[in-house]
């Protein structure tokens, strides 16, 4: 295997349902996200 190249260090914790919130270096403020409509309808998903 070769050399690491980039280390990630991010935060994500769950606030309910599919709905994360993510701590990236590269932003001040958290990233929320969950998941689109075609994803949540296979799996039973609500928003």
């Amino acid at each position: 295997m070769g050399d690491v190249v980039y280390t990630s260090k991010i935060g994500v914790e769950r606030i309910r349902g599919p709905l994360r919130k993510a701590r990236l270096p590269a932003t001040e403020e958290p990233v929320m996200f969950g998941v689109h409509g075609a994803i949540a309808e296979h799996y039973g998903v609500e928003g």
